[in-house]
Parts: structure tokens; C-alpha cells; sequence
């Protein structure tokens, strides 16, 4: 029988952490999804975890969020306007390093986190467009225009015999009231919209009109985001508040 030897399990733990050394503390960025979160002690702890197209999990680790890194990670997603949610489900952007300890084994720590995760990075850059807007004025004077009651002479920009067309106009009609609809067909879904849309403002502004209302149907809200457009927003401001 061959001579075994045998190595004391801390030996091989102090082995693991000798070679780990050099990477321990070294900050990088991890996209992942939540599992088994908990709040603990004003810390946060969890699994991060990666899965392929079937829903099966491909990678696991553990990893922790100190009471004073959630802390400043929630004021830095409250000065963005958000929320920070790390429910079970949720995918993340966390800045992290390696931690390993002989008896707890190896995991992460979380410092930070990216806010366009939570927010989407479409969101995110709505929120950008519209913070610009705010800047230069352009969403207050909507307000002090003056608005009918009941406007009966209203600008419908929305793609013809759609869904969306169809429905306005039935609603309206079926209410009783002489509305005068002028509709600009326009392409509001797509790469087409900026362009599309900009142009039926355009071509309605040249009638005296009480009301413009930009429609379409339903969809995502990835598919809706092809109107959160700087452009259109600019067109609606230039076009309509200066009347």
C-alpha cells in the first residue's frame, strides 16, 4: 500500500489564501442576478448568481453588503431618483472584490453599485433628456398655456387606420360632442420615430388647433421608448409652448 500523506485542512486553506492573496481587495464590476437575499443588521447578504437561456444557474457566489456600503449605495440611487431594489430576481451591477476566509470559504463584497441597472439604461437616459429640458425651461411654460375644457379642435398624431387611430377617434365620436380631428399619420414605433413623429408636429402646427395629442397602441415598454426622444421632446416645446 502506497504511503499517503495527509495535509491538516488548514494547510490547504492557508494554501488557497497564499495564492488568492495578490487578487484579494482588487475592485471589478459584476453583472448578476439576486437569489436568496436578506437584510441583516442594516447589511445585506445574498447569492449572485448567473443563468444560461434555460433558467439554469451557471455560476454562483455568495456575496455581502456592508451596513455602511448599502448605506452610501442607497443615497447615491436616491440622488438618481430610485429606489434601491435588490429583491430576489433582480439583476444588479455591483462593484466588488474577492474575499476569502479559511473557515467561511470564498466570496464577494459589494461597494457599490451602478444605478443604470436598476433604472435601465433607456430610463436612465430619458431621465438625462429630460434633466437637460429642465435646464433650458422647456417643461414649465406647457403648463401656463390655456386649454379648453372641452377642446373640440384636436391635432392626432399617430399611424393611420392603427389600432391606436381607431380606437381615438371611436371614443371620441361616440361621446356626443363635435370634435374636429386632424390626424398626421406618423411611424410611432422604430428608428423612424424621431424623424417621423417631428414632422407631423411640424405639418400641424400650421392649424389652429387647442390640442395635440401624440398616440399609439400598446406594446412593451422597451417598444414605447422610441418616444422618449429629445427630439420629439424639443419639437413639442418650440412647436407649441411659443403659441
Amino acid at each position: 500500500m502506497n504511503q499517503r500523506t495527509f495535509f491538516n485542512l488548514s494547510a490547504i486553506t492557508g494554501r488557497i489564501q497564499e495564492i488568492l492573496q495578490p487578487y484579494i481587495g482588487k475592485q471589478f464590476w459584476v453583472r448578476a442576478e439576486i437569489s436568496s437575499g436578506r437584510e441583516r443588521g442594516g447589511s445585506f447578504y445574498c447569492d449572485l448568481v448567473e443563468t444560461d437561456d434555460n433558467g439554469d444557474i451557471i455560476a454562483q457566489m455568495r456575496c455581502t453588503i456592508w451596513s455602511r456600503d448599502l448605506t452610501g449605495i442607497r443615497k447615491k440611487f436616491k440622488d438618481c431618483d430610485l429606489d434601491l431594489v435588490l429583491d430576489n430576481g433582480t439583476v444588479v451591477g455591483l462593484q466588488c472584490s474577492v474575499q476569502y476566509s479559511p473557515r467561511y470559504g470564498l466570496s464577494l463584497k459589494a461597494t457599490d453599485a451602478d444605478p443604470t441597472f436598476a433604472l435601465g439604461e433607456l430610463e436612465l437616459k430619458k431621465k438625462e433628456i429630460l434633466e437637460r429640458l429642465k435646464k433650458e425651461g422647456l417643461l414649465e411654460p406647457n403648463k401656463n398655456l390655456f386649454v379648453p375644457t372641452l377642446p373640440l379642435k384636436i391635432g392626432l398624431v399617430t399611424s393611420h387606420n392603427s389600432a391606436a387611430a381607431n380606437d381615438f377617434i371611436n371614443t371620441l365620436r361616440q361621446s356626443g360632442f363635435g370634435f374636429l380631428i386632424f390626424l398626421a399619420d406618423a411611424i410611432v414605433q422604430g428608428n423612424q420615430t424621431e424623424s417621423s413623429v417631428s414632422n407631423a408636429l411640424i405639418a400641424l402646427e400650421k392649424l389652429d388647433l387647442e390640442i395635440v395629442v401624440i398616440v399609439r397602441g400598446g406594446g412593451s415598454k422597451t417598444e414605447l421608448f422610441s418616444l422618449d426622444n429629445e427630439t420629439i421632446a424639443r419639437k413639442v416645446s418650440f412647436h407649441w409652448i411659443k403659441r
